[in-house]
């Protein structure tokens, strides 16, 4: 807009100084067609004409010498606004084309189901082709997780990651019973019927928050959400996680932001972390 009104203006002083010009040509038209005066006045006069024009003459020239330079000056900088705005749209096509190639991969995972354990994908399997009945998902699948604590509650979750929520305690029994036949492994299961909340009886401080705070999900999984991650804590770091872990006496798991690890009872689990690899991080 700033660069179309510049253009604009420029407009306006070359239409001005255009018309200025033409003025001046009929006027010294006029002045060739009209007789000859010898007289001393009227030639004063001629003079005086000639002056003025000779004068308005030199404002049009400069108003167009002004108005050439700005234009020249607006072209150059729309010719270097034009080159970066090509520069930018290739580089933001170049990342989009990456987007779009790793979101056709993490699909194809999604949809194989890559990542989850064989009895996990053969109850999901036998779900989809009604076989069983009330199959609601894996845990992954339901949650929400806040940005930036993927790997803070894909550690926390642990395998149970992988358990496989169901609407009721009959559901449960009857994807048992088909991996029992099948021969296709074991999973947990989590009825919505029989599942208790947790119940955190520790004390929070500094960045310390509960796991169960950092997802969100359909208020019918509550008990779930807070049976799996009611009673694990989440802290920035190692450091504090120590101190967190020692003043709940060591009753609590805490779970640092990048996957590092107190468990209940005092022990220490931690290392590095893969951060593409999650069920979480790879959504």
């Amino acid at each position: 807009p700033r660069v179309r009104r510049q253009r604009q203006d420029v407009y306006k002083r070359q239409a001005i100084a255009h018309a200025v010009l033409q003025h001046l040509r009929r006027c010294a038209e006029k002045q060739r067609d009209r007789p000859h005066e010898h007289h001393a006045g009227h030639r004063e006069q001629h003079a005086e004409q000639r002056r003025k024009e000779d004068h308005h003459r030199k404002i049009a020239v400069g108003l167009l010498a002004v108005a050439f330079a700005e234009y020249l000056r607006d072209e150059r900088r729309a010719a270097r606004a034009d080159h970066k705005a090509d520069a930018a749209e290739q580089r933001l096509g170049r990342e989009l084309d990456a987007a779009r190639q790793r979101l056709s991969v993490l699909r194809e995972l999604e949809k194989n189901m890559d990542g989850y354990q064989n009895s996990v994908r053969a109850v999901m399997r036998a779900a989809g082709a009604r076989r069983l009945r009330g199959v609601l998902g894996p845990v992954s699948t339901i949650l929400k997780v806040e940005p930036g604590c993927e790997v803070a509650i894909e550690t926390a979750l642990g395998g149970a990651l992988q358990n496989i929520v169901v609407e009721n305690e009959a559901a449960a029994k009857a994807a048992i019973a088909l991996l029992r036949n099948d021969h296709a492994g074991r999973a947990t299961f989590l009825p919505l019927d029989t599942v208790q909340p947790g119940v955190f009886r520790g004390r929070l401080s500094g960045t310390a928050r509960l796991a169960s705070a950092l997802v969100q999900a359909d208020p019918r999984y509550e008990n779930i959400v807070s049976n799996l991650l009611g009673r694990i804590i989440v802290v920035e770091d190692i450091n504090e996680a120590s101190r967190v872990a020692r003043d709940n006496g060591y009753h609590n798991k805490v779970v640092t932001m990048d996957g590092q690890v107190i468990n209940a009872g005092g022990s220490f689990t931690g290392g590095s972390v893969q951060r593409s690899a999650g069920l979480f991080t790879r959504k």
